[in-house]
């Protein structure tokens, strides 16, 4: 359907071999097409110009979007959708993936009787863009309680909206450009179990508790459901995230 948000599948996240349960934007800042407005730059930030051979970005979802023409197109699509829409249009696209996420989930649960699958990752790629784009996200997310969302945001002003959704884990992205920012913002709600800090760097500054993936403890494959550090609302831990 070309006027619906288009999901992925990503061997991360997925909570089983064939379900799309992520979603994504294009990474950037809005000034060149993105949807990041608090994309950082400079030494350490998810935004930094590296040159090997030539300029490179730091963005990991951007590296994925120019090696995969897949990936590249449903991310234009999905933030071509999201930026011509009204408020009440975004509210309707947002929940009719939710709606076929759900729709998918109960099929898979009917099958197998497995009860755990209703886990969605929102914006591998890019971030929440505006308030409405925030708002219309969380008025959805509401009307899907019996799923799991997770994020992490650098979009540091729609913070307070995002956390009207329960039902959304959410957690602030920190690098060493925006970390003391962010601590000094949020840091009163991560004390508060309300929001929690995920650090991206090649070291950890904090001691956050490393993604086991990136440690080398667990492989790549269905690690999130194996791990759940990120998606169960019992666990209160800030994550380290090692992009070396």
């Amino acid at each position: 359907m070309s006027g619906a948000l288009k999901t992925s599948c990503d061997r991360k996240v997925r909570m089983y071999s064939s379900q799309y349960n992520s979603f994504g934007c294009l990474p950037g800042p809005p000034s060149k097409g993105g949807t990041c407005p608090g994309c950082t730059v400079g030494a350490g930030g998810c935004w930094a110009k590296v040159v090997k051979g030539g300029t490179e970005r730091t963005c990991y979802a951007d590296k994925i979007r120019r090696v995969f023409a897949g990936a590249a197109r449903s991310l234009s699509h999905n933030t071509r959708l999201l930026k011509r829409a009204a408020f009440l249009r975004k509210v309707d696209l947002f929940s009719h993936m939710f709606d076929e996420f759900e729709n998918g989930c109960e099929r898979y649960e009917k099958r197998t009787g497995d009860k755990k699958s209703r886990c969605f990752r929102l914006y591998w790629s890019g971030d929440v863009l505006d308030n409405d784009t925030a708002s219309a996200l969380v008025a959805a997310i509401k009307t899907h309680p019996s799923v799991q969302f997770w994020t992490y945001t650098r979009s540091f002003d729609l913070v307070p909206i995002l956390l009207r959704a329960s039902n959304l884990k959410l957690f602030i992205s920190l690098d060493a450009v925006n970390c003391e920012e962010g601590m000094r913002r949020f840091g009163k709600l991560n004390k508060q179990r309300k929001a929690l800090f995920a650090y991206m760097g090649d070291t950890n500054p904090y001691n956050f508790t490393p993604c086991p993936v990136d440690a080398g403890k667990m492989p790549l494959e269905g690690a999130c459901r194996k791990c759940m550090l990120c998606v169960r609302t019992n666990q209160y831990k800030n994550i380290w995230f090692n992009i070396k």
